[in-house]
């Protein structure tokens, strides 16, 4: 038994775990508020998207969207937080006018996902509560490995700006 789990055995679990301070409530609920914005931001994209792979990655995107606003509305519930509102279901309809390229978008996902990395890591590093440290440990691990896929996929397709070579 390890020296945290000894000294949690000798406390009441109200001790261990109190209520969510105020930040964590703030966390919580600007982390879903983005998950909406970036579902419907991420609907619009899918929607002009036109390469079928880039589409499949895409739809996979916002299965894990979907996925996290499921669990972070669930958790709310369960501390009794105000929940904002949620973004219609329905995803946006286009005529598909070339206002956006596949490269155009990835580099937006690109982007949005790499401020996740951060916002994930930040909301890590002020969550008291030990119920919910590790669900942002599973988000950040999710989050790197779907940037990390992303660049492959860049590069690949060419999209990503390979900065020069060190060698004259």
């Amino acid at each position: 038994m390890s020296f945290i789990d000894t000294i949690k055995k000798n406390k009441h679990r109200s001790e261990v775990n109190k209520d969510l301070h105020s930040g964590e409530v703030y966390d919580l609920w600007s982390h879903l508020v983005s998950r909406y914005d970036v579902l419907k931001k991420t609907q619009i994209f899918y929607s002009f998207a036109h390469d079928i792979e880039f589409k499949l990655m895409i739809k996979k995107g916002l299965e894990i969207l979907e996925g996290q606003i499921e669990e972070l509305e669930q958790i709310m519930i369960k501390y009794g937080l105000v929940l904002p509102d949620r973004p219609p279901a329905a995803p946006p309809t286009t005529n598909n006018l070339p206002l956006f390229t596949d490269e155009m978008i990835y580099k937006e996902i690109l982007n949005a996902i790499g401020q996740f990395i951060d916002t994930h890591v930040r909301t890590f590093r002020f969550m008291w509560n030990d119920d919910l440290r590790p669900l942002f440990i599973k988000y950040i691990k999710m989050e790197l490995d779907i940037y990390d896929k992303w660049m492959k996929y860049g590069k690949l397709k060419g999209w990503i700006n390979i900065p020069p070579s060190s060698q004259l």
